[in-house]
């Protein structure tokens, strides 16, 4: 059975058409024209006045004959309509439908022709739906509700209409709408309930007194002292002082010229004067066309993490000029015990050598066994200064002091291999002369500790030592052919952040390159503008 109203065609009149025929024909073609709809998408209530206007023109200005004659052409106003289509007699049985009707309510035109409306919208499911029909029956006026049907998990905007037969009933799915309704208020509520700031700007201009602020929410009111009023129109400059750094300003000038995201934090100013900092994060807003038409900012206040950021940083500083004011310390000590080590001992145990090479010289002829004594403790005096000179150039080498830092790297490496067996070269480029006494002293403990760490660690066979200049930085680099390890395991090991720590202390850096089987390379940076 097809959609429409039951019955033969509409009609189709022979000869002139009189009067009401032209009425009639006039009003379709209204209503085929204009297409005014609400803010909403619907239709207005003047198109609905038409289809009324014309269904009472067919019922009473026409012959009966010439009515029934018309039947098809309504059906064509009817399918024509952007809305389903129920007409329900008094007792609320359906007579008539359009093809939208079925699409709406999922059922065949067969399964709703003779339905009880309270089969399609069901009484208790639907009790809005009824009781604005009783009072389309009270007071003889049009309704129009929103309604719920839970069998078809949709929205409807439903309006009911009298009738001298009964009720016509349009309707129309809005369930998309009424999603995109929750969804707006779900954000809503999200922006107004967010800790962090929100503001929303015009896209241009970019330059004053643009981009202006449309919106921004409480969080915004609350972080900046700006009620809603003062700030609408404005620009967010306005929160800009003296201390905002420039150079996060150009940053965000340059994605806004773009039309690109950006994040910044920046020093922002209250109301009241007082500074805060912000993380902020702009994005481009576009339109279904794809032209950028706002900016939404979302700030965040990170004025305490600034605050325990700078006390850190205090303190590493204060950590740092420590560790400095330690390690001068130490060498001054080291230097100290090197030189009584060296003069005291050293010219001790030489007397005493001298008395005894005097006493072997005098008991040349004397018994076996003597000799054996005085040879023996001549050996030993010789180990003994050995070891004298060998702990007192530990401690700290003179020729640091009296002839720079690549001779006593020249000497170390050399006295590394006749130590260790270890073949240890070095190699300089880097003109030491005019290197403070300090920087000397730290290059050279790098370089005795990383050999140390090689001989104890690397089961190397080679050690390269290179001194050089790095465009505005001194390289100090030392390199083994061990068995490396993963830097990842030893990272903080006391020995590493030793050298690290000494390597901070000239304001440079140390890398460790290693890999297990692939030896290990430390390199220390050190910037020349601040030691030269």
């Amino acid at each position: 059975m097809k959609t429409g109203v039951k019955g033969g065609g509409l009609f189709s009149v022979s000869g002139k058409l009189p009067l009401q025929a032209i009425l009639l024909i006039s009003q379709i073609l209204l209503l085929l024209f204009f297409q005014w709809r609400d803010s909403d998408g619907t239709f207005t209530w003047v198109i609905y006045l038409l289809c009324f206007s014309c269904l009472l023109t067919i019922l009473f200005t026409f012959p009966h004959k010439q009515v029934a004659q018309s039947d098809g052409s309504v059906v064509e106003v009817l399918e024509n309509i952007p809305d389903g289509y129920l007409a329900l007699n008094a007792d609320g049985v359906i007579t008539e439908i359009n093809q939208l009707a079925v699409q709406v309510l999922e059922r065949s035109s067969e399964k709703l022709y003779g339905e009880r409306i309270t089969g399609i919208f069901p009484e208790t499911e639907c009790k809005p739906f009824y009781r604005s029909l009783e009072k389309l029956h009270a007071e003889q006026v049009n309704q129009n509700l929103d309604l719920y049907v839970p069998v078809l998990q949709k929205w409807l905007v439903v309006y009911l209409h009298l009738s001298d037969k009964g009720v016509l009933v349009f309707f129309r799915d809005i369930t998309a709408k009424k999603k995109q309704q929750v969804l707006l208020k779900l954000f809503e509520s999200v922006i107004t309930r967010s800790s962090d700031s929100i503001l929303v700007t015009d896209a241009e201009p970019i330059d004053l007194p643009g981009p202006r602020i449309l919106y921004v929410n409480e969080s915004f009111v609350r972080m900046t002292g700006y009620s809603l009023d003062e700030v609408l129109g404005q620009t967010p400059r306005i929160l800009q002082g003296a201390d905002t750094d420039r150079k996060q300003l150009d940053k965000i000038r340059q994605a806004l010229e773009k039309w690109q995201p950006v994040e910044a934090e920046l020093l922002n100013y209250k109301k009241n004067g007082e500074p805060f900092w912000v993380s902020t994060s702009i994005v481009p807003i576009a339109n279904e066309k794809g032209w950028y038409t706002n900016w939404i900012a979302i700030q965040r206040d990170i004025t305490e993490r600034k605050k325990a950021e700078e006390e850190l940083r205090i303190k590493n500083n204060e950590l740092k000029n420590l560790s400095s004011y330690l390690q001068n310390v130490r060498e001054k000590e080291r230097k100290s015990v090197a030189r009584e080590v060296h003069d005291e001992l050293g010219q001790l145990a030489s007397a005493l050598k001298m008395d005894i090479d005097w006493l072997s010289i005098r008991l040349a002829t004397g018994e076996e066994s003597s000799k054996k004594r005085i040879s023996h403790a001549t050996h030993t005096l010789e180990i003994m200064l050995a070891y004298i000179h060998k702990i007192a150039a530990d401690l700290r080498p003179s020729i640091l002091d009296d002839f720079g830092l690549n001779v006593t790297l020249q000497w170390h490496c050399s006295e590394f291999h006749n130590m260790n067996g270890i073949e240890c070269i070095f190699e300089s480029t880097l003109d030491d002369r005019e290197l403070p006494g300090n920087v000397k002293t730290e290059l050279f403990r790098i370089a005795q500790e990383s050999l140390n760490n090689v001989w104890r660690h690397a089961d190397a066979s080679y050690v390269n030592v290179t001194l050089l200049e790095e465009g505005d930085r001194i390289c100090l680099s030392v390199m083994d052919n061990g068995i490396g390890f993963e830097t990842s395991e030893k990272r903080n090991t006391l020995g590493l952040v030793g050298l690290r720590e000494r390597a901070l202390s000239m304001g440079g850096e140390l890398k460790i390159k290693s890999e297990p089987g692939k030896g290990t390379t430390v390199v220390a940076y050190i910037p020349k503008k601040l030691n030269l």
